[in-house]
């Protein structure tokens, strides 16, 4: 009998996950795979190699197995296979492709194709739809340009969000259900004068910590006038648009429609 169960990452030890499965979509669509000896479909993953990290084997595994070019990669959640009583462990991450290289002659990969659903003929129709399921459920991602922070903020990380340093700045990308623990953080932690948004589906939420207060707006469409003016006031340029003043950035250049 095989079992799929989900389970929190800082419950388990590293050296415990085996796997990394990465639900990828590009575009609208959903990114699977088909490996050149069989005829049956399966999302991106594969065994973590000897020396790596769980993290470092999904962006590998995602590029070796779909030829992902600019992407964005984040985890959802470690999960628990059981199969009669043995156990293994992987992370489920989620990622958004932007483009594909051509494999190489010598990748176990046949083919790559996109789907509006999870077709029916899968390589591990017992385990992946439960993947798929959860993947499914959490997949709207927001994405935050970090200035007037500092190291802190990889603490987050432990609650699932993808951080990475830029020079002496930061990028990040957490599921929407965290975005409440993201502005918390935020609240807490930039600095005075300073401002932080975070894009998700269509709109920015701006974080401005003033001297006494943080305010927050949400600027649905990237539209919104205060939210101009405030930081205006504060950076000292004019921007015609939050959409032209956020594609300055080339973290959200390529995120926003």
């Amino acid at each position: 009998m095989v079992t799929v169960s989900f389970v929190k990452r800082t419950e388990i030890s590293d050296e415990m996950f085996f796997f990394a499965v990465i639900a990828a979509k590009c575009g609208e669509q959903w990114v699977l795979c088909r490996h050149k000896e069989r005829a049956t479909w399966e999302i991106p993953g594969g065994h973590r190699e000897k020396g790596e990290s769980i993290d470092q084997a999904a962006r590998r595994e995602l590029v070796e197995e779909t030829g992902a070019l600019g992407y964005t990669i984040y985890p959802l959640t470690a999960y628990c296979v059981d199969i009669d009583g043995e156990k293994t462990y992987g992370m489920l991450y989620f990622a958004k492709i932007n483009a594909f290289t051509v494999l190489s002659e010598k990748s176990e990969i046949g083919e790559i194709k996109l789907f509006k659903d999870l077709p029916d003929d899968l390589t591990y129709p017992a385990i992946q739809p439960y993947l798929f399921n959860y993947a499914m459920d959490k997949q709207s991602i927001c994405y935050s340009y970090v200035m007037g922070m500092d190291d802190r903020i990889f603490s987050l990380k432990q609650d699932g969000f993808y951080i990475e340093r830029d020079g002496e700045n930061y990028t990040a990308a957490f599921p929407k259900y965290l975005a409440f623990v993201w502005e918390n953080f935020i609240s807490s932690h930039l600095a005075v004068e300073y401002w932080n948004e975070y894009i998700c589906d269509g709109t920015a939420v701006f974080l401005f910590k003033l001297k006494e207060e943080i305010k927050r707006i949400e600027a649905e469409n990237y539209v919104n006038d205060e939210v101009l003016q405030l930081c205006q006031s504060l950076c000292g340029l004019k921007f015609d648009s939050i959409k032209a003043m956020l594609k300055t950035n080339w973290y959200y250049k390529d995120k926003i429609k």
